[in-house]
């Protein structure tokens, strides 16, 4: 996740920019020093909550909708700026697959 990739300093705005410094013991830093190093091409896919069969974040899901059913506002981080996604785990299956 992007929270465990990224090294924000006490200066950093959030929602973090992707220009926010990394850490290099991230894992995914890691691999993507050494795939450049063995002149391997790679894409880098991290899709943000992942919600549905087998995926393990039905409750933030049920949570937001259980406000928008019962009239309650939303809250949203930062200045609202952000672009989030939801993406259905059978989709990003599908995807990896093909």
């Amino acid at each position: 996740s992007s929270a465990g990739m990224y090294q924000p300093t006490d200066d950093t705005v959030f929602p973090m920019a992707e220009t926010t410094p990394i850490k290099e013991s991230a894992g995914q830093a890691q691999f993507e020093a050494y795939a450049a190093e063995i002149g391997l091409p790679l894409v880098t896919f991290r899709p943000q909550y992942i919600y549905g069969p087998k995926a393990n974040k039905y409750s933030y899901i049920d949570w937001y909708f259980d406000r928008i059913c019962r009239g309650e506002p939303l809250p949203i981080p930062g200045d609202g700026t952000q672009i989030v996604s939801l993406t259905n785990s059978e989709d990003v299956a599908f995807m990896l697959a093909s």
